[in-house]
């Protein structure tokens, strides 16, 4: 999934779950902030943060050093 922004239908049918789930799990991860919600239109958009994003690409980067 390496998309970057999903809405909740999209995200609850790729993981065959319910959606009602997938929004309340999207709603504890922007609280926490490892994810993003993008209020610009319906539905909203969900996206990796920023923080989390850099985290991965360094991630990468030294994964790819091995």
């Amino acid at each position: 999934m390496k998309r970057l922004t999903y809405n909740v239908n999209q995200l609850a049918t790729a993981l065959n779950m319910d959606y009602k789930t997938i929004g309340h799990l999207l709603e504890v991860l922007v609280k926490h902030g490892m994810i993003m919600k993008n209020h610009l239109g319906y539905p909203d958009l969900y996206l990796i943060s920023n923080n989390i994003a850099e985290s991965l690409y360094s991630f990468d980067n030294e994964k790819s050093k091995l």
